[in-house]
């Protein structure tokens, strides 16, 4: 396939503008402006979630912000999430109700709105963007999951390591509600103490504490 642009940001900023310009105005989608980017976004998991567009009041300059997670690099997918981000964009405020899976709809995107693909029209128009837009210039960045220490599950880089943590214990006691915290390995000895779910004297009231 032509390399075309040099940077992922030219290539996407591309792809905007023939979804705007050469599809979605068509249907009568009249796109604001937008940034776009490959990235997590704010708060995303590593794999969980392939797109996101920002609240457009959330930008000091107000304009919404899209990102394409970077664990993707076939450029037919990485429009047909744009399909779906640019919709966000374009009415925000319509999160994934009714209004947005009509949108969707007219952009020709199928399916429940959190899992849509792209209808048989579109795919035919996606494969012709991407053959327009030529190479897309990026790298998917690999990632492995792992479990944390509270049994959740996470993602990272693959050549990363995960951050070690160590989880506090939350121990209450019942009659002065005083809260305090301690790792496991304390809590097992308290308990091999007091007994089974007790975590031992309240340093404010006496009374025994329970983990909770």
């Amino acid at each position: 396939m032509i390399k075309r642009y040099a940077t992922r940001e030219e290539w996407l900023n591309a792809a905007i503008e023939l979804i705007r310009v050469d599809y979605l105005t068509q249907v009568g989608i009249i796109l604001p402006d937008m940034k776009v980017s490959m990235g997590w976004g704010p708060g995303v998991h590593p794999t969980a979630t392939i797109g996101v567009c920002t609240q457009p009041e959330s930008a000091e300059d107000g304009v919404a912000q899209l990102y394409v997670n970077p664990i993707k690099s076939d450029p037919k997918d990485i429009l047909h999430i744009l399909f779906h981000e640019v919709v966000h964009a374009y009415n925000w405020s319509a999160a994934h109700g009714p209004e947005f899976k009509k949108l969707t709809e007219q952009a020709g995107l199928v399916g429940k709105v959190t899992e849509q693909v792209p209808g048989d029209d579109l795919k035919k128009t996606i494969a012709e963007m991407a053959e327009d837009l030529g190479e897309f210039p990026h790298s998917a960045i690999k990632v492995v999951e792992y479990q944390t220490p509270t049994g959740r599950t996470k993602a990272r880089p693959a050549a990363a390591k995960p951050a070690q943590t160590t989880r506090m214990l939350k121990v209450l006691c019942p009659d002065c509600g005083m809260i305090s915290r301690t790792s496991d390995k304390w809590l097992r000895l308290l308990q091999e103490k007091h007994g089974e779910g007790l975590a031992g004297p309240c340093p404010l009231c006496g009374s025994m504490t329970e983990l909770r």
